[in-house]
């Protein structure tokens, strides 16, 4: 008997043929036939369980398909990191935040006394300038120079008042560039009639010249300023200033 593999609609069987034996020589031949039998017995059922293992992990005979998760993923150890590139997540990242160079190229440069200044408790703004609170004495402000490093001419802005003349001095990094006192806005001095001063005698604005110097990116810029009372303790001068113009040369 032989074993006889076939396919019906897609499905593998095996069925059982008879041989036909001859007469001749019978001996031999019946020896033969038990020896292919089992040769094609031992091939017939090698090919009848890979057929079976692959029709079970198939589709039910559905050609063409995939197999929902019945196939096997493999990975490769030896480079773990290229198996998968995982996205970035751009949202997640803090933003980045980009220093500021200094400027490089000298450049006009004003600080203005209000603004741009760092100063003691007792300066409040008079008549529009900044200027000291009365019998508070004498104050200082300071700032970084935020210009490039450089060579600049420096004029300090000041309020003059004609009842009286303020002293001051301005440094740079420690160096004083200028100092003395404010001149008098009016020649009438403390005869002018104090009711009226804003009228007679008014504040007048005036540039003190500072000189020339080499201010280096971050140079402490300091102003110091002290009142006066000439005419009495009643009114006096404030040491009121506008602020220091930088001028490249």
């Amino acid at each position: 008997m032989r074993l006889m593999p076939i396919r019906w609609n897609n499905r593998w069987f095996v069925t059982i043929k008879p041989l036909k034996v001859k007469q001749k020589n019978a001996c031999h031949s019946l020896y033969r036939r038990k020896a292919l039998n089992n040769k094609y017995f031992l091939m017939v059922l090698v090919y009848v369980i890979i057929t079976l293992a692959a029709c079970s992990s198939g589709d039910d005979g559905k050609s063409g398909g995939t197999s929902g998760g019945s196939g096997v993923v493999t990975t490769s150890d030896a480079t773990p990191a290229a198996a998968e590139e995982q996205p970035t997540d751009t949202a997640a990242q803090p933003a980045v935040t980009t220093k500021v160079n200094a400027p490089t190229v000298p450049a006009s440069v004003w600080l203005d006394a209000f603004s741009d200044f760092q100063c003691t408790s007792n300066w409040t703004n008079r008549d529009g300038a900044l200027g000291l609170s009365a019998y508070s004495g004498n104050g200082e402000c300071s700032a970084a120079f935020p210009g490039a490093t450089g060579t600049y001419h420096v004029s300090l802005s000041i309020q003059t008042e004609y009842d009286g003349q303020s002293d001051y001095d301005l440094s740079i990094d420690g160096n004083v560039i200028a100092s003395g006192s404010y001149p008098s806005a009016s020649p009438l001095g403390c005869s002018c009639p104090h009711e009226t001063w804003w009228k007679d005698c008014p504040d007048r604005d005036f540039d003190i010249n500072a000189g020339t110097h080499v201010i280096r990116n971050g140079a402490i810029i300091k102003f110091r300023g002290s009142e006066d009372f000439p005419c009495g303790q009643d009114h006096g001068s404030y040491a009121k200033w506008h602020g220091i113009q930088f001028n490249p040369q």
